[in-house]
């Protein structure tokens, strides 16, 4: 009746039946809006008197069925954990519901999509603009006993997926033909001169842009190269 394939086992007018359990998969997404972090927002001179709007994640989760069946009315608790830039000391931004970088929400979920908005601030001034802020999901699902088949519980895949990340990346000012890519040549020549000599190239990058800087040797290297830092550049 229920479309899930049990199994029975028998022997001298006994019988052991097994039935299988309706197996669930969770589907996540994350929608950031605005989709990147403006420079008016985290560019500042002194620390901000009140927190700043990064704007507002929208967090989708949909419950499904792995294989179907014919229970068409599987519910299940699920438990998702929200943490902004897990794995750092201190956290770049935070939620607005709690303060704090973690948030926690609890829901009865069905077999259909579920969608719900959360708020993100900025605390303070920003001093990495290089990496993006990362958003991290991570979830538990127990399902709820269905009447009328045997209180058979939904259970959540072995191999399901329960980690889900996006990012928020800093805008960039990449001139004005929007293109962050190094436009820097250097082109030498030595002649006249025996045997190899080690030759010192020197080059200087500007504020802008707020990302590292590199050289590219092409053909292949004859020299090594070492980066060195102004420390009177201020940047």
């Amino acid at each position: 009746m229920d479309g899930l394939v049990d199994l029975a086992v028998g022997a001298w007018g006994h019988a052991l039946l097994l039935r299988t359990r309706p197996v669930l998969r969770v589907w996540a997404n994350i929608h950031i809006t605005p989709p990147e972090i403006t420079r008016s927002v985290y560019e500042c001179h002194q620390q901000l008197a009140f927190a700043q709007s990064l704007g507002e994640a929208m967090v989708c989760l949909r419950v499904s069925q792995s294989p179907k069946n014919r229970l068409a009315n599987l519910q299940s608790i699920v438990t998702f954990d929200l943490t902004l830039d897990p794995g750092r000391l201190s956290p770049r931004a935070v939620f607005e519901e709690t303060r704090t970088r973690n948030l926690t929400r609890v829901r009865d979920l069905g077999l259909t999509q579920h969608c719900e908005p959360v708020r993100l601030l900025l605390p303070a001034c920003v001093e990495d603009s290089v990496t993006p802020i990362i958003l991290r999901l991570n979830f538990s699902l127990v399902g709820k006993p269905v009447s009328g088949f045997g209180n058979l519980q939904p259970m959540l895949a072995v191999d399901a997926q329960r980690y889900f990340m996006t990012s928020l990346p800093f805008e960039k000012d990449c001139g004005a033909d929007h293109v962050c890519q190094d436009d820097l040549g250097i082109s030498f020549g030595v002649s006249g001169h025996p045997v190899p000599i080690s030759p010192l190239l020197s080059y200087s990058v500007f504020h802008p842009p707020p990302f590292p800087a590199s050289v590219t040797e092409s053909p292949p290297p004859l020299y090594s190269n070492s980066q060195f830092e102004d420390p009177d550049c201020g940047e």
